[in-house]
């Protein structure tokens, strides 16, 4: 069928597609289409000219228009953004009489950057899928058909190649988008200079001359071009008489109409209808087209954009804080700290890992207290879960029915560095000693981010959450300060020991727990948080030398970053499998000796997202 039809969606009027092209049948359809090579290069045929398209070329198939993609090699990626006429007509009247034109043998002309950076911004936010993407893809798409009607609505014809119109006169650009919107609108009807020159209150002569100057044609040949295009699609979609066709094009003979037709398309209406008709896409030439993995598209298109705009689109302004805080009151407590851990073991924990889940825990929570809730139908035996769970000094707080999957709206803040922020945060500031606990996100292996708030993944990959929970379990003793960003705590042990924290985030960041998104949603607000916080705290210790470990939790060198940066591929466990023994076993972690007389003094440059911890232990005489 020569007509493509386009389904939308009830409440997003775009229909986004990122893909390789060989061979993309001749079709038309009744909406525009906005086509944009991201890579490599494209045969674009439209109308009687066939455009090479190369990287960073846009080009506007308007409604009614015949075209086709082809590529030797189908080495390319390209997008096409289709859009509901229906739906932008309330906003844009004449939308679908429009006959934008973005072909340009000027490309670096700044109008054509700045469409490229509404094409790309769209595709970008579309790619990504936040909470409110289809708003904002609207909102954009209305913005990017502003600037079309500004300055793409009219073309001119050099050497006949139907390209972008060149003019810096606002005034002669408004007034032949008017021309050429009129005339496309009704090529049909008996259409003279005269009444042309009425509507824009010119002399013909006058207008003539200007149609003549700015377009390439003139007025006539203008009109005869106008009509021999839109009689493509009778001629191919239907068996009509050449003399029909002619006529319901507005040509008032055949021979008028065969002389014009020939003259842009290079043979007559007949022949054109034999050798085009077996290019028309069909059951039998469905063509070749590929979509493209999402992760290379959102890598391209982040390429592309950030080229644009000369800086990278998740980037943002830097924050540069100071904290300095000398905290007195030696012994002072308010608070006490002592979590208990509330975990939950379901049918699929013990499936994928088995009997080593005491040993994990022990691992994870140390002498904490903790809290386990098992399924009744797993063994219960003295190889059982619950006797080795026993016997390792947990407490089996209860058994119960397995129940049916949940459904969870995934938060994949979850799986970023900001989630044990939050479980810390939680925690001081909310002061319930009890904390809930998934072990590891259900469902799938080989799908590694699920949005859940498990310490593990699915495939048993440890997340930042592991570690900001194996943190919190060390919070036993007396809170000697605790604000925003940091925390002081003086831990129970059997001699003298310190912990101070400092987290940094932002509001973007912390967003990312609040509310549903992608995981490269969230990659992008952790890695595109530049925020950078400077903390000196100073606090009263016993005098001595002391054992220090400075620890950082940040997603530099956790699996969701390793991820971020290369795309989150398909199958991510099989690619993370053969770096397993490569990757750090433990974030960036530093020890040493020092010694304070009676007051510690403890710098912190935190940059980006993160978590910096220093325990002070004192040293046995």
């Amino acid at each position: 069928m020569l007509l493509e039809k386009t389904s939308y969606s009830n409440d997003f009027p775009l229909q986004i597609r990122v893909m390789q092209v060989k061979d993309y049948p001749l079709h038309y359809h009744q909406d525009i289409e906005l086509v944009y090579v991201l890579e490599g290069e494209i045969n674009l045929r439209s109308g009687y000219c066939t455009y090479q398209l190369h990287e960073g070329d846009l080009f506007c198939n308007n409604g009614h228009e015949v075209h086709s993609i082809s590529s030797e090699s189908g080495n390319n990626v390209i997008c096409s953004i289709k859009i509901s006429n229906s739906f932008f007509t309330q906003y844009f009247p004449k939308l679908s009489h429009s006959s934008y034109r973005t072909y340009s043998k000027v490309p670096h002309d700044e109008k054509f950057d700045t469409l490229r950076r509404y094409y790309l911004t769209i595709l970008h936010d579309y790619l990504k899928q936040n909470f409110d993407y289809k708003k904002q893809c609207i909102y954009q798409m209305n913005e990017l058909i502003k600037y079309l009607n500004k300055y793409f609505n009219l073309f001119s014809v050099s050497d006949k190649v139907v390209v972008g119109f060149e003019s810096s006169n606002q005034i002669t650009i408004d007034r032949i988008s008017r021309i050429i919107d009129y005339i496309y609108a009704n090529y049909a009807d008996k259409i003279t200079l005269q009444n042309l020159s009425e509507a824009e209150h010119l002399s013909p002569f006058y207008l003539s001359h200007l149609i003549h100057e700015y377009t390439g044609m003139s007025f006539r040949d203008f009109l005869c071009f106008a009509r021999a295009e839109r009689s493509e699609i009778s001629l191919l979609e239907t068996d009509k008489k050449i003399s029909a066709i002619a006529k319901e094009s507005g040509f008032s003979t055949t021979a008028y109409y065969k002389k014009y037709f020939e003259q842009w398309f290079g043979h007559s209406p007949e022949e054109h209808r034999v050798l085009c008709r077996p290019e028309i896409s069909g059951p039998d030439h469905q063509g070749v087209m590929t979509d493209v993995p999402l992760s290379r598209a959102i890598a391209l298109t982040q390429e592309k954009l950030s080229l644009i705009t000369s800086q990278d689109v998740s980037s943002s302004r830097i924050s540069k804080s100071k904290l300095d805080l000398d905290i007195s009151g030696h012994g002072e407590t308010s608070t006490s700290l002592c979590p208990v851990f509330l975990v939950n073991i379901t049918e699929e924990d013990y499936e994928v890992l088995g009997n080593s889940i005491p040993s994990l825990l022990s691992e994870l929570f140390g002498h904490a207290e903790v809290r386990v809730t098992i399924p009744d139908s797993l063994p219960n035996n003295e190889e059982g879960l619950a006797s080795l769970l026993r016997s390792r000094g947990f407490t089996i707080a209860s058994s119960r029915t397995q129940s049916g999957p949940r459904t969870v709206v995934p938060h994949y803040g979850n799986d970023t560095c900001m989630a044990p922020i939050q479980v810390l945060k939680n925690y001081l500031f909310g002061m319930s000693d009890e904390i809930r606990v998934q072990l590891r996100d259900q469902g799938e292996p080989g799908l590694m981010f699920k949005g859940q708030p498990g310490c593990l993944t699915s495939g048993c990959s440890r997340k930042t959450l592991f570690y900001g929970h194996q943190l919190l379990s060390l919070m036993e003793g007396d809170l000697l300060s605790l604000g925003p960003n940091h925390a002081v705590m003086k831990l129970s042990s059997d001699r003298p020991t310190y912990m101070a924290l400092v987290m940094n985030y932002d509001e973007k960041s912390e967003r990312l727990m609040e509310t549903s998104s992608t995981v490269y949603l969230a990659y992008d607000a952790i890695s595109g948080c530049m925020d950078e916080l400077e903390a000196n705290l100073s606090f009263p210790v016993e005098p001595g030398t002391y054992y220090t470990v400075r620890y950082l939790i940040n997603d530099a060198s956790s699996v969701f970053g390793l991820m971020g940066k290369i795309g989150f591929p398909e199958a991510a466990h099989d690619v993370l499998n053969p770096f397993r023994r490569l990757m750090p076993s433990d974030h960036k972690s530093e020890t040493g000796l020092f010694s304070f007389p009676g007051t510690a003094n403890l710098n912190f440059d935190l940059h980006g997202v993160g978590v910096e911890v220093v325990v002070l232990r004192l040293k046995e005489e």
